[in-house]
């Protein structure tokens, strides 16, 4: 009976604190993917050490337009998830943003704190009276108020996974001077939890690489490998008389892979 009023406290109470479910955008976004797709990210030295390392708490993911960096964060935050769905102490967050959506320090703050409860149950403590006390006298939170419950939430966690897809795309510079501000007074001064922090962003933010500088880098591109698994997947979609002909098939496939990097 518990279990039930408890499911159904935060049923109500997860979009009293941010309307949107981030849920739904990392599924769009991730089942875009073809399978095996970022297998070499997953696997690479950097992206390990970031996973392994208590040093190294940021990795930043520079790109062209059209690299795949929003589908490969897509394929980070599912690995993530899938690592460490049995630590109910681990907790993975993530930020998509979008040139078209115009977001305030407050949306993402609210955000983080919805994903951390909704993946987290267990941390819902505080915030449970304090909605059972506004259900009374209804109103959101302040940005104060999610603020400090959700650094209070991130306290409570042994390690704290942020993913930020598009760095580059939020274009208010003071909600992301503040957003990124409040992650970097996380990384310095929470003793509690361990931070870790992904982003990616196009090659010319220089804002963003001014403040993970100090952190690891890596450049995304399409690998050979990923473009591979992309034009295998595409020979069903193919006239009829190309599949039919697997030498033809197989120089239009080279010549795509030549064309996309000399690979």
């Amino acid at each position: 009976m518990k279990e039930n009023c408890d499911t159904q406290l935060r049923s109500g109470m997860l979009p009293w604190i941010c309307a949107i479910d981030p849920s739904e955008r990392q599924s769009k976004v991730f089942n875009m993917r073809r399978e095996g797709t970022g297998k070499w990210f997953l696997e690479s030295d950097q992206f390990l050490l970031w996973i392994a390392s208590e040093k190294k708490k940021t990795l930043l993911c520079t790109g062209v337009p059209g690299a795949g960096k929003t589908v490969l964060t897509s394929i980070v935050i599912d690995h993530l998830e899938k690592k460490f769905s049995n630590d109910d102490s681990v907790a993975i967050t993530y930020i998509y943003f979008d040139f078209r959506q115009r977001l305030e320090f407050s949306d993402l703050i609210s955000s983080l704190l919805r994903q951390l409860l909704q993946g987290n149950p267990g941390l819902c403590g505080t915030i449970s009276d304090l909605h059972s006390r506004r259900q009374r006298n209804p109103s959101h939170l302040s940005e104060e108020e999610v603020q400090k419950e959700l650094e209070s939430v991130i306290s409570k966690c042994s390690e704290v996974f942020f993913l930020i897809d598009a760095l580059d795309e939020c274009l208010d510079v003071r909600v992301r001077r503040q957003f990124l501000i409040w992650i970097g007074n996380l990384l310095n001064f929470n003793n509690h939890t361990n931070i870790k922090v992904l982003a990616t962003t196009r090659h010319d933010d220089k804002f963003g690489k001014a403040f993970f500088s100090k952190g690891l880098t890596m450049e995304i591109k399409a690998s050979r490998e990923d473009v591979e698994i992309f034009l295998d997947a595409s020979l069903d979609y193919l006239p009829g008389f190309i599949q039919r002909k697997p030498e033809l098939w197989g120089y239009i496939r080279n010549q795509i892979m030549e064309s996309a990097g000399g690979m």
